[in-house]
């Protein structure tokens, strides 16, 4: 991993998590038009989705919502934590938060399926 991801994404995770929380409300507009689009392709409600890069699930938290089953995928452990904390305050159930790189998502997520995946 360079060292500028580390230091972004993991030793300066909680400024970006402020961020992150500050766009929370846009994150499901974000989700509503994603859900167009994946059922537009024949992806419907119930369907299992993946979201690389996910944050502090902004729009995974509310694509779940909306009846997706969504994994969320990270690099960064404090912003899967942020996620967690607060799916669990949304009552949110079908969501699953992977800890683990975009680019090993072949070894990361072994064996799962998706009818389709996104990044924000």
């Amino acid at each position: 991993m360079s060292e500028w991801i580390r230091e972004v994404f993991i030793d300066k995770a909680e400024l970006f998590i402020i961020v992150m929380e500050h766009k929370w409300d846009r994150g499901r507009k974000e989700a509503e038009g994603i859900a167009r689009v994946l059922e537009k392709h024949g992806v419907s409600r119930g369907s299992r989705v993946l979201e690389l890069g996910c944050g502090i699930g902004r729009v995974a938290i509310p694509l779940a919502q909306l009846g997706y089953k969504v994994t969320c995928l990270d690099l960064s452990e404090p912003f899967i934590a942020r996620a967690k904390e607060r799916a669990q305050q949304e009552d949110v159930k079908n969501l699953a938060l992977v800890v683990g790189d975009a680019y090993r998502v072949d070894g990361v997520l072994a064996g799962h399926s998706f009818d389709a995946a996104y990044i924000t």
